[in-house]
């Protein structure tokens, strides 16, 4: 049947428009040749791979049949194959041919899960070479990104527009970010700034020996990436990093916060806030910011985490993004703790003063902890009239100065202070309008409260667990819940598993059996938070393959065995008093 049928059946319909053009007398221009090639049919009729894309309604490309053809390969060996024979003789390639090619080469390859087609997304799919000989396999290899911009300045093809700042994340080290700065077509002055910007990555936070250029005057977006490649030059503790490393290998993220603070003056700064990749890479399961253990390190990590959520607060950039990665960083700082505080516990009868403090954050709650009573339950407590500002306005400034900080000096102090902020930035990066009648932002996600959840285990507050799940089944599933998806519907469901294995053994069996009935009612009437079942929890505290879960999940029956002990001691010592009394009344009746 396939052969019979023509071959025109099987055109676009983006193709068949442009027959239908051509049939009404007009003829064809760049523009829809270009789109031709992105519908399915290359200029000499040969079928093409149909590309998602959002082109222009003008455009203006020199050689964009050539470009376009390369972007409907499907991976880089054919977009090389294609880049190597043009579609004319003698045609050299414009800037844009360039850049269809290097986002061939940097393209993630197509995940086999997902069923994706090639032409849907800008995802590569495998090249089967393995019939190919080592010189066929040479000759099909495509250069990498560095040699391909190093070709393109060879032929007089200056790197222009956002392609910079695109290549400056890519860079794999800050050698090839200078190359693409000097084969960039900024002027001189800017080139100046952006080199100083690159070099100065590794001076001292504390001295810094001259002030910085002005790199307001460089594009926002060149900035914005420069920011990104600090940080991932920042290292991270791997079984590989040597015990101590050397002291400017560390210094990277501090210039980067430099650079932010320098850059965006502005309160209202337009496109994503730098301080976002500064907290994603404070946000790093290994970051490291200095040569101390791992748990001393981590606490540094959240002391800086405070310092830039200070200073993107200043700018109004304070994100549910950046709630994320301060979230992560509480939580590692928590995590590195628990298998040393096991340790002593378990091989000492006396446990120190330090462990005594950090384990009080893990402290049963009896029937005092209370659960608030219908809808906004992240509502304003004071009933005052004169209280009518939202959580925004109300609780701003959320983060405390350095100087208040520093007085801290414990573990414990420093967690204590991180999970108040945390609390002051859910509420006011979760809700709108009023503090008294609060309403669920609609940018809040599944994965910020499985997130905050997780936290809030960690640091072992227990009524604001109680009420992020409230909040969740009465203010946020009636207006989410519609579009969640199935894996928002999975991150959600452990949220509440979170809640089960590090909060109701700590909890009253009273608020454990009011939320169980509470949750199993929303279940019931269709919501899509439902109460785990015991398996369900076991296999998430054992599934975890850093043992994180494992360790807070002893932590926390120490606690719990370590508070009925307590308990056990004051009935025992409130009935010697009570029998101390009954024997003195008793002395004395026999007296008279």
């Amino acid at each position: 049947m396939e052969e019979k049928a023509d071959t025109q059946e099987y055109l676009s319909r983006v193709v068949k428009a442009g027959f239908m053009m051509q049939e009404g007398g007009y003829s064809k221009k760049e523009i829809d040749l270009t789109t031709d090639v992105l519908g399915g049919m290359a200029p000499d009729g040969s079928p093409t791979i149909q590309t998602r894309a959002n082109y222009p309604r003008y455009l203006r490309v020199e050689q964009g049949t050539w470009a376009a053809l390369i972007r409907t390969t499907r991976n880089a060996q054919e977009a090389w194959a294609l880049f190597k024979n043009p579609p004319e003789p003698g045609m050299r390639p414009t800037f844009d041919v360039y850049w269809e090619l290097m986002v061939k080469l940097a393209a993630e390859p197509a995940d086999p899960g997902h069923h994706n087609l090639p032409g849907d997304g800008r995802e590569v799919f495998p090249f089967n070479d393995r019939n190919f000989s080592d010189f066929e396999k040479a000759r099909t290899t495509p250069p990498s990104i560095p040699k391909l911009i190093e070709e393109m300045s060879n032929a007089g093809v200056a790197i222009r527009g956002r392609t910079l700042a695109w290549l400056l994340r890519q860079a794999p080290n800050i050698e090839t970010a200078l190359e693409y700065t000097n084969h960039s077509s900024l002027d001189e002055t800017l080139k100046s700034n952006l080199r100083w910007c690159l070099k100065e990555y590794q001076r001292p936070p504390s001295n810094p020996s001259t002030k910085l250029p002005p790199p307001t005057n460089l594009p926002r977006d060149i900035l914005h990436a420069v920011i990104d490649f600090v940080c991932r030059l920042q290292p991270n503790r791997t079984a590989n990093t040597p015990d101590s490393l050397p002291n400017y290998k560390l210094y990277p993220i501090h210039h980067a916060l430099r650079l932010a603070q320098t850059g965006w003056k502005s309160a209202h700064a337009s496109g994503r806030a730098p301080w976002e990749s500064i907290m994603l890479a404070l946000g790093r399961p290994n970051i490291m910011v200095s040569n101390n253990v791992p748990r001393d390190n981590d606490i540094e990590v959240m002391n800086m985490a405070l310092k830039v959520l200070e200073k993107a607060e200043e700018h109004s950039a304070l994100s549910l993004s950046m709630f994320d990665s301060f979230a992560q960083a509480v939580r590692k700082a928590v995590y590195s703790r628990l298998p040393i505080l096991l340790e002593r516990a378990s091989s000492t009868s006396t446990i120190l003063p330090e462990d005594e403090e950090f384990m009080s954050l893990y402290q049963a709650q009896s029937t005092e902890l209370g659960i608030p009573n219908g809808p906004h339950v992240f509502r304003k407590a004071d009933s005052a009239n004169d209280v009518s500002g939202s959580w925004r306005q109300i609780l701003t400034p959320v983060f405390q100065s350095r100087q208040e900080r520093d007085k801290l000096q414990t573990p414990c102090n420093i967690v204590q202070e991180a999970s108040e902020r945390l609390r002051a930035a859910w509420r006011v990066l979760s809700t709108k309008a009023s503090a008294r009648q609060p309403y669920v932002d609609p940018r809040v996600t599944a994965s910020h409260i499985n997130g905050y959840m997780r936290t809030l285990a960690a640091i072992g507050d227990l009524e604001e667990m109680v009420l992020l799940l409230c909040w969740v089944v009465r203010d946020w599933a009636p207006t989410a819940a519609g579009d969640l998806s199935l894996a928002d519907a999975r991150r959600l469901s452990r949220a509440v598993i979170v809640f089960r294995a590090f909060a109701e053994p700590l909890l009253d069996e009273s608020i454990v059996a009011s939320l169980r009935e509470e949750l199993e009612m929303h279940s019931e009437e269709g919501g899509p938070v439902h109460w785990p079942t015991n398996q369900e929890v076991e296999q998430y505290i054992e599934g975890d393959e850093w043992g994180n879960h494992q360790n807070l999940h002893e932590v926390i029956k120490l606690a719990a065995a370590s508070g009925q002990e307590q308990l056990k001691q004051e009935h025992q010592l409130l009935g010697t008093e009570r029998y101390e009394d009954v024997a003195r009344s008793w002395g004395s009746c026999k007296t008279r």
